[in-house]
């Protein structure tokens, strides 16, 4: 696709692949041309997601694998933005592992779309802490308690609601949420798990994620 183009283009120019660019301004210039047409390709993706759930098409191949180096790898990938928005990340893992069938590359999905979402919801100074375990109930339970000023457990429940009631412009903005929450919700559902959102009070929420027994292996 010519974004594809675009994206690639403005590699070459940022890593200087084809020789030396005279004036490094134009290297930032590419590294941002690179990093937006990256952002708004993985939008378009959501988009097209949010098509296949709604329309059923979505396919999925289970396979086996430890999830919780699922979790770490994808907490790994946003402790970055985590130090950006000063906000500490937590991940309490099992040490023996946890081994899980479902599709992997859609639970990878889910929790990349959680975790940057919780950090954007709990604004500068707070914290999320991502827990991996088994339930009373023998499922595969991952739990993300999330502290801070902006956080409760009512702007949770609505970055996780339908698209038709998300807000637009810049309200979105603030709660940090776009197609990726609602998404990740409908494939846990479509995994026969659920996602639930709950907290004491204001300042404090969080969100459950549970998978079938029989996924746990």
């Amino acid at each position: 696709m010519p974004l594809n183009a675009i994206i690639g283009f403005a590699q070459i120019i940022s890593r200087e692949l084809m020789g030396q660019v005279s004036d490094q301004r134009y290297r930032s210039y590419a590294s941002d041309i690179e990093s937006s047409g990256r952002h708004l390709l993985g939008v378009i993706d959501e988009v097209l997601d949010l098509v296949r759930v709604q329309t059923g098409d979505l396919e999925f191949t289970d396979s086996e694998f430890e999830f919780a180096q699922v979790i770490d790898k994808c907490c790994e990938t946003v402790d970055s933005l985590a130090h950006a928005r000063h906000v500490e990340l937590i991940r309490e893992l099992p040490a023996g592992g946890m081994m899980v069938r479902a599709e992997h590359g859609r639970m990878r999905q889910v929790t990349v779309a959680l975790l940057p979402n919780c950090i954007a919801l709990v604004g500068g100074g707070g914290r999320v802490h991502a827990q991996f375990s088994k339930s009373a109930q023998a499922q595969p339970m991952l739990l993300i308690r999330a502290t801070g000023s902006t956080v409760s457990p009512e702007r949770m429940t609505l970055a996780l609601g339908p698209l038709d009631g998300l807000p637009t412009g810049h309200g979105a903005e603030r709660l940090g949420i776009g197609y990726g929450l609602p998404i990740a919700r409908r494939l846990v559902e479509l995994h026969g798990g659920q996602l639930q959102v709950g907290g004491p009070k204001a300042e404090k929420a969080h969100i459950i994620l549970t998978l079938p027994a029989e996924r746990l292996l």
